[in-house]
Parts: structure tokens; C-alpha cells; sequence
């Protein structure tokens, strides 16, 4: 969320989440591709982790990849968050 220099107001921790939520979840972002633009959430932009490419990630870590993903994104966003 720092990184797509959002312009809100970021002074605490709930109104953070709040917005962060609402930019993987609603927001929808225009994307330039070489078919033309696509419109996408941020959270259906996440893909995989594939066992068939990282052979030491076992079947049921590829399977919550994309949560585990989506939370680390969350607290990477908050730590920078903090530190601004």
C-alpha cells in the first residue's frame, strides 16, 4: 500500500487495514498488457506458488499460497506503514 502511494489517511493501525483491504479487494487497476489494458483486483493478480516449479514447497503449501501471499503483502505494507 505504501508502494502504490496511496493519499489517505494511514495514522493508525485500523484505518490502515481499512484502506489496504479495500486497495487488494475492491479496487480495481488498469493494466497494460500486450493484448491491450485488463482491469483486475490486486488479489486476483496473485498466482500460485507451484510445487511443479518449488519442489521444496509441499502440495498443501501450494494450496494456501495465495493466502500466505496476500498476508505477507499485508504485513511487509503495515512494517512500512510504521516506519513512515
Amino acid at each position: 500500500f505504501v508502494l502504490s502511494r496511496l493519499k489517505g489517511d494511514l495514522s493508525s493501525l485500523d484505518l490502515w487495514y481499512e484502506e489496504w483491504e479495500k486497495f487488494m479487494f475492491t479496487t480495481e487497476l488498469k493494466i497494460k498488457t500486450t493484448s491491450g489494458v485488463k482491469v483486475n483486483t490486486p488479489y486476483k493478480m496473485l498466482t500460485d506458488i507451484k510445487n511443479s516449479k518449488y519442489p521444496a514447497i509441499s502440495e498443501d503449501e501450494e494450496k494456501v499460497s495465495i493466502p500466505l501471499q496476500t498476508m505477507c503483502g499485508a504485513i511487509f505494507d503495515a512494517i512500512l506503514v510504521h516506519m513512515m
